[in-house]
């Protein structure tokens, strides 16, 4: 595991243009990642299920959300992956991984149709609770999709060895940080376009396509 900087574009275009900008350039990165590395789909999957909370929380930050994550990675943290991996066995953890994966992508969909109008949560109180989701909904998402999916499909080990192999307090670290990264990065370039006026003269398209026909 280790930090990038792939998910600061799409936060960024978030930020700048909104959520529907934000996906068309993760849904390049993503293509980028399955053309030229050698994860192929599988690192293409993660990164979109892992950079898609991100985006989500800056998009609604929610206090609900944030208390949810809260317990789930308490459980997650104190034996709650082992003991869930040995519960339900190879079968159903890779289902819960899959819907791990799946359940980003779903609620970014919801997001997509309904259209949401760019959110400016800098200055606010916004912006410290949409970093806490963005670190615990990745943090928290990612250990199923890695340990339940990923490294039993890409690395072919059993669930055991996978749980075993890499702790969940060790995925949900990792994640966390590349969450603070991909929010701070993104945060700090778009004050410093904002600053030099550099937004105003994309104002005009992200209300265009705002306004534009639902299909669009």
């Amino acid at each position: 595991m280790y930090v990038d900087p792939v998910g600061i574009p799409s936060v960024l275009a978030c930020l700048l243009l909104g959520f529907r900008a934000s996906m068309r350039v993760l849904l390049a990165t993503v293509a980028a990642i399955v053309l030229l590395d050698p994860s192929g789909v599988i690192g293409a999957l993660l990164k979109l299920a892992a950079t898609l909370p991100v985006v989500l929380a800056l998009q609604r930050p929610s206090a609900a959300a944030t208390a949810g994550f809260v317990a789930l990675g308490a459980f997650l943290l104190s034996g709650g992956t082992n003991w869930l991996a040995r519960l339900l066995g190879s079968g159903w953890s890779m289902a819960v991984g899959l819907a791990a994966v799946a359940a980003p992508i779903l609620a970014a969909g919801v997001t997509w149709w309904q259209r949401p109008p760019t959110t400016d949560i800098f200055g606010s109180w916004r912006l410290p609770l949409a970093i806490a989701l963005a670190i615990l909904a990745r943090g928290c998402l990612m250990v199923f999709a890695d340990l339940y999916f990923a490294v039993p499909v890409f690395f072919g080990q059993t669930l055991l060895e996978a749980v075993a192999g890499t702790p969940a307090h060790v995925v949900m670290g990792w994640n966390g940080v590349q969450a603070v990264v991909d929010v701070l990065g993104a945060g700090l370039l778009a004050m410093a376009w904002r600053r030099h006026g550099l937004d105003t003269r994309y104002t005009s398209l992200h209300e265009h396509e705002h306004q534009g026909s639902p299909g669009g």
